[in-house]
Order: C-alpha cells, then sequence, then structure tokens
C-alpha cells in the first residue's frame, strides 16, 4: 500500500474536488447519435480533407456502439511516397473536458510535425473517458474506449496507412487526462508501445483517497461508472492507476513532463497544475523506487496550459522519433502486473485460474526462467524461444515437479499452482481484516537433450 503524507494527499484532493465541481458546470449536455448498425472492426462513416496533410475521420466503433471521430496527420508528401516507405504513428491523446481536435486547434502541431516522417493520430476518448473500459457498476453498457483504442484503432490505422505495425512503430503522448492513457496504456501494454510521454498528467488516482473524484457524469455516465465506488473497487482504480504498474514500464521509453502550479514567488496559480504536479511527483519517485529508467522534467512554475503542452510536445517527439527508428530489441527480461485474469506479453501467455479480483505478477528473468505470483492457479504458456520438440524438467521453487517437451514453436504450457485462491476481492475492507499474501513461485526450465 503506498505511503502518501496526509496532509499532501488531503490538500491535493481538496484542490481536485473542488476542481470536480467547478468542470461538472461545463459539462456537455448533447445527446449521443443514435448507433449505427455494428461491422467487424472500425467502418469509416465520413472523412473530410482539412489540409494537405489533415484529414478528420468519422468511424463507427462496435466497441462503444456508436460513432465517434478522429483526426489524422499525414507526412508531407505521403500520396506519392516509394512503396517500400512505412511511417511510425504516434497515438496523440488529448485531456480532459476536451476532444481529439485540441491538439490541432489550440496547438501548433500540423506546423511543428511538417517535414517529420511521422502519422500522428489524434481519437476522442470523452470527456472524461480516462482511457478506460468503463466498470459501470458491472451491469452492461459501460463506454469501452480501452477497446476502442487498442483493439479498433490500431489496427485499423494499420490497415488503412502505410505505418510500421510493430512495437517499434507505435508510440504515445497526452496531456493530463491523455497523460494518464499514455502512461496507462503503455503500462498496460508495454509490448505494444516503444514510448510514451506524459505533459502535466493526471497519473496517480491513489492521491484521490479515501473516496475517489469520478468525472464520469461529464460524459451523462453514472457517477463513478468508470472504475466503480473506490470504497469497494479500488483494486480496479489500482489496475489502471500508472503508479500501481510503474514496473510495467520498464521496457517502455518514458517520458514524464510537469509544472508545479506555482509563479516566480512560489505562490499557488494554477490549482489543477498544482494537482497533477504532486501526482506526476509521485510517479516519478515510484519508478526511481523501482529502478524503471525514465526521463524526468519538473520544470517548477507554469500552469495546465497549452504554451506548456505544445513545449512539452516539441521537446519529446523529435527524441520519441529517434527512439523508435534506432529499433530497440524486444527485451528478454521484463515483469508485468495487471489486474487482468489473462493477457498476452512478449509473448509470453498467462491465464489466472482465480476467484477474486486481484493483482498478479511475471517477472521473466531470461529464456529459460520466470516467476509468477498471485493465488489459485497461473496457466503459462511461454515464449517460442525454446528449442522446438525437446523435453525441459521444469522446476518450481528448486523442485523438479514435472518433464514437459516443447511444442514445434519452441513453447511449453505449464500450469503453476499459487495454492489456494483467494475470495475476498484485492484491497477491500474485509480483505484487509482476514490480511491476504499472493504466492510466488519460481520457474526453471532445464532441457534434457541427453534423451533425444
Amino acid at each position: 500500500m503506498k505511503r502518501t503524507p496526509l496532509t499532501i494527499r488531503s490538500r491535493v484532493a481538496s484542490v481536485l474536488a473542488l476542481l470536480a465541481l467547478v468542470m461538472a458546470t461545463l459539462a456537455s449536455t448533447a445527446v449521443a447519435p443514435a448507433p449505427a448498425v455494428a461491422a467487424a472492426g472500425l467502418t469509416v462513416v465520413e472523412e473530410e480533407r482539412l489540409s494537405e496533410r489533415l484529414h478528420e475521420i468519422t468511424v463507427y466503433s462496435p466497441a462503444l456502439g456508436r460513432e465517434t471521430t478522429m483526426r489524422v496527420l499525414l507526412p508531407r508528401g505521403y500520396d506519392s511516397r516509394s512503396p517500400e516507405v512505412s511511417y511510425p504513428v504516434l497515438y496523440l491523446l488529448h485531456g480532459g473536458i476536451d476532444t481529439y481536435v485540441s491538439w490541432t486547434d489550440k496547438a501548433d502541431t500540423e506546423a511543428f510535425t511538417d517535414g517529420m516522417d511521422v502519422v500522428v493520430v489524434m481519437p476522442d476518448a470523452g470527456q472524461a473517458g480516462f482511457y478506460s473500459d468503463h466498470y459501470n457498476h458491472g451491469l452492461p453498457g459501460g463506454t469501452k474506449w480501452h477497446s476502442y483504442h487498442i483493439e479498433e484503432l490500431i489496427p485499423w490505422v494499420e490497415r488503412t496507412y502505410d505505418v510500421r505495425a510493430e512495437r517499434n512503430g507505435r508510440m504515445l503522448a497526452g496531456l493530463s487526462m491523455g497523460g494518464f492513457g499514455s502512461f496507462s496504456y503503455a503500462a498496460r501494454h508495454p509490448d505494444l508501445f516503444v514510448s510514451t510521454a506524459a505533459y502535466s498528467p493526471w497519473v496517480d488516482t491513489n492521491f484521490l483517497d479515501p473516496v475517489g473524484i469520478d468525472l464520469g457524469f461529464l460524459d451523462r455516465e453514472m457517477l463513478y461508472a468508470t472504475w466503480g465506488v473506490r470504497a469497494t473497487e479500488e483494486v480496479r482504480w489500482r489496475g489502471h492507476n500508472p503508479w500501481d504498474l510503474a514496473e510495467n514500464l520498464g521496457t517502455v521509453d518514458t517520458w514524464l513532463i510537469t509544472g508545479n502550479g506555482r509563479d516566480e514567488n512560489g505562490n499557488v496559480v494554477d490549482v489543477v497544475e498544482y494537482g497533477v504536479h504532486a501526482m506526476a511527483v509521485s510517479v516519478h519517485e515510484r519508478m526511481t523506487e523501482l529502478g524503471v529508467d525514465h526521463h524526468w522534467e519538473d520544470y517548477g512554475p507554469g500552469g495546465h496550459t497549452w504554451e506548456m503542452w505544445e513545449r512539452d510536445l516539441h521537446q519529446t517527439l523529435p527524441q520519441q522519433l529517434a527512439h523508435a527508428n534506432a529499433n530497440p530489441p524486444t527485451p528478454e527480461a521484463f515483469s508485468h502486473t495487471t489486474i487482468d485474469r489473462s493477457y498476452d506479453i512478449f509473448d509470453y501467455r498467462v491465464s489466472m485460474d482465480r476467484v477474486a479480483l486481484e493483482f498478479s505478477r511475471l517477472q521473466v528473468h531470461g529464456p529459460t526462467s520466470f516467476a509468477v505470483e498471485g493465488s489459485g492457479t497461473a496457466y503459462v504458456t511461454t515464449a517460442p524461444v525454446l528449442e522446438p520438440g525437446t523435453p525441459y524438467d521444469v522446476t518450481v521453487d528448486g523442485n523438479v515437479v514435472t518433464r514437459r517437451r516443447s511444442d514445434s514453436s519452441g513453447r511449453l504450457n505449464l500450469a503453476i499452482d499459487l495454492g489456494a485462491p483467494h475470495l475476498l476481492q484485492q484491497h477491500t475492507a474485509a480483505a484487509d481484516l482476514v490480511g491476504r499474501g499472493l504466492r510466488r513461485a519460481e520457474v526453471s526450465l532445464q532441457p534434457v537433450s541427453h534423451l533425444l
């Protein structure tokens, strides 16, 4: 459990609570359009060319169950490119109480990227969607921004444009709520993105203890539809929260930039930047504690303004592009923490057979050893890096428990016993009262080549 000084937490929570009330008065009352007929993947409804490079595209999203709009900036000369040319993509995310048009209407993004070999995709994410599939209190109909962006938008972009359909071809950046999205998406899917940048970011929802603040009403959703009431669904909040997922960013080129909301005399002049500054510092300290390399800049006096975010984009995008174009290799060692029951990460496949919602963790040391933490049974399919068709002794915590032959692709399918599954959801009062511990199992794989 994170230890945050109560005075700082209370001050930030009070500031953000006041902000939420102010923001509520700005909420849009527009009624969403009636959904179109669902189709497999995104369906283009309308496309308008706004300038030589800038396109505005409306699509129907099955995940959202309605139409949504994005803007796409193509490189100059895209229409006359050579057939062998493909471009990296920057997914540029907007902040709260804003839309997909902001990065081109309020900033010099179009002019700044002129001459750069990059496709810039600017999707919508709602006034307060927080780049998540909304829990909606367990009821059907929750808005699914994560599914739209990750499962629909990225494949559509890679089918539609000549872009690099690989990890080294995908970058993220965003401001405020979009900074949350850029870090949360990269932490939940470090195998999809090579770099991420967060400007003045809302990146640690633990600062909102004990009740949490939910702004879903800005999108005309039920209160606390995003991740649920924190008192009973804290693990869902943490499962999307960059602070709790900071270790996952160890394989991603990461940029974290913030001002402090003060003037040159140290007076608080921007309560929003003051609040997100505390969150950014918290994540920076967490990443430092974990030994996660990252680019950190606290530039001191500065507000929650487009002047700052233009500066941030100018600073990070050229360096993100240079990192992507250097084609860093796929990591052989990594750690991944998640509340997802099943997931794929760097060619490992994990499925947790458990009862209660809780975190689990996979830590890969190298091709023939890993550790897994959780409760119940972890079904792990290793990456295809072993010798195909070779028998391996599987050792768990120093004891040989079984012998398995790798398949033709060099994978092993393993069931790892992590003890009795927990019955109580993590980070609830009942679970904290009885106490709970996640079992860790160290697994090593030793080839038995002499049997061949």
